[in-house]
């Protein structure tokens, strides 16, 4: 498998230009502000907010910080998304926040052995020093900061994010480009209400639509496959994705794998033309693109466990959870497998590079379309929640051991981001076992 099969990142130049334009007004009014780029599971904001640094890397004038992942909970705490922000400008204002980051090393050092007020003390001089610092960079430097925050739907409500989004709201000359999905109908925008509680901060906000016919003409002419399509063929694909970007990958990956889908022969173009976008034959074709699936190839059964379990794996536990799955061909170690895995556009590589996901909205049809029809009992489920169950009690025990071997660790509130916390990845690992334990019990007792 090899990901020169999908084209390069397509731009989407009308939402680039306008993160430019905001990030500009930052810059002229030395004002921090925010842009909100929302959009439904599939459209590309991850992406998008993955490229920015690269599609604008001759911009000098701008410093890109994250993306940070709202849905890992190491960023549930403004503190430590200030240490992160902290580590990053460091490099840039030559140590303009070390007497923070002195700071932050000595409260971890003593936070367990000072008193309540000590430690309401040692906050507010954490606050100070990290505001006097960020400050100075403002000052001493021609760079707007762009702080990238993903999968805002992940806090949206919880108390955390008023928390973080009321700190980060203090910076000065920053712009704050938050991405996730939008609000349902009828529903309170809580990003929203959190930048308009005083004091307000300025914001604007852009649903990033699906891709124009051009610009899916454009992303299938720069695959790989484009070249075995015969006449006509590649318009097709372009009216029956309506240009949805994960749809387009799919078709892309069928292609390759299977070959021109048969949904796609049973229409002429000018019948296409003329069919309502809601038409029947369209939830026929996405059908039909997950029917490799039924072919329990390893990467077909990596990808229809991890849409099973949900959760964010690292390589040891992908590892543990395929080890009764034979390689395909070409791949003989654990490492290549895993560096492949993370290519194809679906698995969602994190931005800390130590765990994936499934893109939610690939997930969301698996679990509709397909998974149902292979397990209408509920024992394939079933049998890997148990696995995962299983799978997460030996390595909790294993990381229980390693721990207690270790000196005397104290995380405190504050995390250095830039190192494993030993504790922290115990307690991620609780709480996934601990959901995959519910579920095989729940689904034992219901039998």
């Amino acid at each position: 498998m090899s990901n020169s099969i999908f084209p390069e990142y397509i731009q989407r130049i009308d939402a680039q230009n306008q993160i430019i334009e905001n990030i500009e007004q930052v810059k002229q009014s030395r004002t921090s502000r925010a842009f909100l780029l929302y959009g439904e599971g599939g459209r590309g904001k991850t992406v998008l907010q993955r490229n920015l640094p690269s599609i604008f890397k001759d911009r000098n004038d701008i410093k890109w910080v994250g993306p940070i992942d709202l849905d890992n909970i190491q960023f549930w705490s403004l503190n430590n998304i200030k240490y992160y922000l902290a580590n990053v400008l460091n490099e840039e204002c030559k140590g303009c926040f070390s007497d923070y980051q002195d700071l932050v090393r000595d409260y971890e050092r003593y936070s367990r052995s000072i008193n309540v007020d000590q430690n309401i003390d040692y906050d507010k001089l954490l606050e100070d020093e990290f505001r006097k610092a960020y400050k100075n960079f403002g000052s001493s430097s021609d760079k707007t900061i762009v702080l990238q925050l993903d999968t805002a739907e992940a806090v949206r409500g919880f108390d955390v994010f008023y928390e973080i989004i009321g700190g980060l709201k203090k910076m000065p000359k920053t712009l704050l480009l938050i991405s996730g999905r939008p609000v349902k109908p009828n529903e309170q925008d809580h990003v929203v209400n959190g930048l308009e509680r005083e004091p307000s901060m300025l914001y604007e906000r852009r649903e990033l639509e699906v891709f124009t016919e051009e610009e899916s003409q454009r992303y299938l002419e720069q695959s790989e496959v484009f070249s075995g399509l015969r006449k006509n063929e590649h318009k097709k694909i372009v009216l029956f994705v309506q240009g949805h970007p994960l749809w387009l990958a799919l078709t892309v990956y069928y292609l390759k794998q299977v070959g021109v889908p048969q949904t796609l022969s049973r229409y002429s173009l000018d019948e296409l033309k003329k069919l309502s976008k809601d038409n029947l034959i369209y939830d026929e074709y996405i059908s039909e693109l997950l029917t490799p699936y039924k072919e329990r190839t390893f990467w077909h059964e990596a990808i229809l466990r991890l849409s099973i379990l949900r959760q964010r794996m690292s390589l040891d536990v992908w590892k543990k959870i395929m080890e009764d799955v034979p390689f395909s061909v070409g791949v003989e170690t654990w490492d290549v497998a895993w560096v492949e895995f993370k290519m194809l556009p679906w698995v969602r590589e994190r931005a800390d590079k130590r765990y994936v996901t499934l893109q939610d909205a690939f997930a969301e049809e698996l679990a509709k379309r397909y998974v149902p029809k292979v397990d209408k009992n509920r024992n394939l489920r079933h049998a890997l929640w148990v696995k995962a169950d299983k799978v997460y009690s030996d390595l909790i025990g294993s990381k229980k051991k390693n721990l207690e071997k270790q000196p005397a660790f104290v995380d405190g509130r504050l995390l250095n981001l830039n190192r494993e916390s030993p504790s922290l990845d115990l307690h991620l690992l609780r709480a996934a076992g601990l959901h995959y334990k519910m579920l095989a019990d729940q689904n034992m007792g219901s039998k």
